[in-house]
């Protein structure tokens, strides 16, 4: 790593300025990409109408109306993976309410906050010791920040502020909307792969008679296949990845700017590349979300470098370094060797591995919630009775009211299985009005936790 530079300075307000401009062009690149999918799969609706004898109207139509219902299926990517609760992340990435000495760092969270003009995000401690650092909401009101025990017990105060620093920036630049329009993009162009994956374990064998029109329709449909199973999946990947890689840039330098101190965010970036920042069982499809990469692509050096969702770390110091003219070898090179002592110290220790989750964009999408789900009951004067068995006429054991806060499960029948805040578990009936929550089912037990919320709820309700 060269912490050191002989190239000139950079003012941090013209690398601010060069991402964003880079960002708007792979964001231009992004919605380009899915004209040609739009365009085949429109342009085959017409041939099929041409084929089945319609008239030159209704081929238009097929052809029209495909295109429109595509551009709907994208439009209801965005705006599904957009309501996705963050809690839903949140419960994805093991995040769990600080506790103890870990409730320190949120001091410093809330100071910067303040810097920046922000709202106070939540804050999160992940039970790995790997140091890493994580940031998530759409909404800046309602956004969080997770960091990893890892990364309290090898950062200094100073250290520590400029990785709080960097999330608290994508808070700011809204980096989560925009991961999610890509995000949305590239499952849409990478649909066909991931249905066709699932259609590969479930297919049936092919009657005789049929095989060889099956192998020809194949070779025919050679083109298609190559582009909707390969070029596609990889130009989703490409492009997510750069747009990712070019935030984490934009972050460092707001970071940079917000703590006037690039220096701590220097060490802090040299000693989790010593460490190392990979964590067990980290799901590939929020990678991004990560300060560091949190897992490794499995791709050779060339596809590693292309598909990585984070730029190389030695980058990363050598532009802060740009802006302030380095700092001395000797202070990287002892912080990467304190992450180094600091990764053969914890392997001693106990590892914490993540909940079991699916691995890909589309089952992430529709995953449910088997945590549970947190909500607030709304919409009535009158207690609500929960019973200990499904049925109205079985005992009370607890009564909600408007504005308590409840823990809920999936469940279709008429009576929905809770947990109250005290932790009484029962029934409520199905007519009762429910209003989702986003935050962790745990916080919903906390008084801390629920009164944070409900303070926050009050001043939204109230604007």
């Amino acid at each position: 790593m060269a912490p050191t530079t002989d190239e000139p300075l950079v003012l941090v307000y013209d690398r601010i300025a060069h991402n964003q401009r880079k960002t708007m062009l792979l964001i231009t690149g992004a919605a380009a990409s899915v004209v040609p999918l739009i365009a085949m799969v429109s342009i085959a609706a017409a041939v099929i109408a041409a084929l089945a004898h319609r008239s030159t109207l209704g081929q238009w139509a097929a052809g029209i109306g495909t295109a429109v219902a595509m551009v709907c299926i994208l439009g209801l990517l965005f705006w599904g993976m957009a309501s996705e609760p963050t809690s839903k992340l949140l419960c994805l990435i093991g995040a769990r309410p600080p506790a103890g000495d870990e409730i320190g760092a949120k001091g410093l969270l809330e100071n910067l906050s303040i810097g920046a003009g922000l709202p106070l995000p939540r804050f999160y401690v992940i039970d790995t010791l790997s140091p890493n650092a994580c940031a998530a909401g759409m909404d800046p009101a309602l956004s969080a920040v997770a960091v990893t025990v890892g990364l309290l017990k090898l950062l200094d105060k100073r250290e520590l502020e400029g990785v709080l620093a960097h999330e608290l920036s994508h808070v700011g630049n809204r980096d989560t909307r925009l991961n999610t329009l890509v995000a949305a993009i590239a499952l849409f162009l990478r649909i066909p792969y991931l249905l066709h994956q699932r259609h590969d374990d479930y297919v049936s064998p092919i009657p005789v008679p049929w095989q060889p029109m099956i192998v020809l329709a194949g070779i025919v449909l050679l083109p298609v296949r190559a582009y909707l199973f390969f070029i596609m999946p990889a130009v989703a990947a490409l492009i997510r990845s750069a747009v990712s890689r070019n935030r984490e840039f934009l972050a460092d330098a707001d970071a940079a700017l917000l703590t006037r101190y690039p220096e701590g965010l220097m060490r802090a970036l040299a000693k989790i590349s010593g460490a190392g920042s990979m964590i067990s069982g980290a799901n590939p499809s929020v990678a991004h979300l990560y300060f560091a990469d949190p897992s490794g692509t499995g791709a050779g050096p060339l596809a590693e470098k292309l598909l990585a969702t984070h730029p190389p770390i030695s980058e990363r110091i050598a532009l802060l370094a740009r802006f302030e003219g380095g700092v001395p070898e000797s202070i990287i090179a002892a912080a990467v060797q304190a992450g180094e002592d600091f990764s053969h110290h914890s392997l001693a220790l106990p590892e914490v591995r993540l909940p079991a989750a699916p691995q890909d964009e589309l089952s992430v999408f529709m995953a449910g919630d088997p945590a549970g789900r947190a909500v607030r009951l709304v919409g009535t004067t009158a207690p609500v009775p929960v019973y200990d068995q499904r049925g109205e006429k079985s005992r009370v054991v607890a009564h909600v009211m408007t504005g308590d806060l409840l823990v809920v499960f999936d469940d279709a029948g008429r009576m929905r299985e809770v947990l109250t805040y005290n932790q009484t578990f029962g029934y409520l009936p199905g007519w009762a009005k429910l209003e989702r929550i986003d935050m962790l089912p745990a916080e919903v037990f906390d008084p801390e936790s629920r009164a944070d919320m409900l303070a926050r709820l009050t001043r939204q309700d109230g604007t």
